[in-house]
């Protein structure tokens, strides 16, 4: 299960750090449309509640694989594609909507399998050690980010071979780890599972809250600290992997 979740990690590290790229030289894309674009890719977060109570009769390793799945479709349709400029304006939004949508399948399935992620390794072994083991499945997924991000900065320094490969090899890693966890799972009693309900406690009232004021740092720091990267800065793929690799290194290790 551990390996699952470090190649699904993987996946999604691959997208992130070609992400920026892949919109201003797949689309032209300007700033103004890409802070837009943030508004329907970060509402799959909030959404993940309701996917989840849709979802409520599924185990959470078999709403991993669904989410990892989706996760996969985003990506390959992203990468299929092809380049247009929009408009950085009201005007872009027509032409940007095959892009909003698949940029939201893939945003619905990434968010939607990192809280399984948590379920299923909370639910393995009850919630002693839970702690422990949150740690140890989070140290591995970053490992796989790492190898990850290596791996783009030594293939951007040697080649230019564009967004495609790496948004397909994102997808493939994904689809690997939902192979593996239903391979994991395979022949195990399912258990019926109490059906998910949609719950809000006024006493984790601060807890949600910290949970928001986390978002918007996150969107302020990473979003658009990369686009300033590529767009300001005109860093190549390669230094942006390099960047992501001390980043991770320093607030993980």
């Amino acid at each position: 299960m551990i390996v699952a979740f470090a190649l699904f990690g993987a996946g999604i590290t691959i997208f992130d750090i070609n992400f920026s790229h892949f919109l201003r030289g797949q689309f032209q894309m300007g700033a103004g449309f890409r802070s837009f674009l943030e508004f329907p890719r970060e509402s799959q977060g909030f959404a993940v509640v309701f996917y989840g109570v849709m979802l409520g009769a599924a185990t959470e390793r078999r709403v991993f694989v669904i989410a990892a799945m989706t996760t996969a479709a985003g990506m390959t349709a992203l990468a299929l594609l092809p380049p247009r400029i929009i408009p950085d304006s009201v005007a872009g939004i027509v032409p940007a909507l095959p892009l909003i949508g698949f940029v939201m399948v893939h945003s619905a399935g990434m968010h939607l399998s990192t809280v399984m992620e948590q379920s299923i390794i909370i639910e393995s072994g009850g919630q002693d050690g839970a702690g422990r083991r949150l740690g140890w499945v989070g140290f591995w997924r970053t490992v796989g980010a790492l190898v990850a991000a290596i791996a783009i900065l030594v293939v951007g320094r040697l080649t230019d071979i564009g967004y495609r490969p790496f948004f397909f090899a994102g997808a493939m890693l994904s689809v690997a780890a939902a192979a593996l966890v239903m391979f994991v799972t395979r022949g195990q009693s399912i258990q019926r599972v109490k059906r998910r309900r949609l719950r809000f406690d006024r006493r984790y009232k601060r807890y949600y809250l910290l949970c928001a004021l986390f978002g918007v740092r996150k969107q302020v720091f990473i979003t658009f600290a990369l686009w300033a990267l590529v767009t300001v800065y005109d860093q190549p793929l390669s230094t942006v992997a390099l960047l992501w690799f001390l980043f991770l290194s320093l607030i993980h290790i």
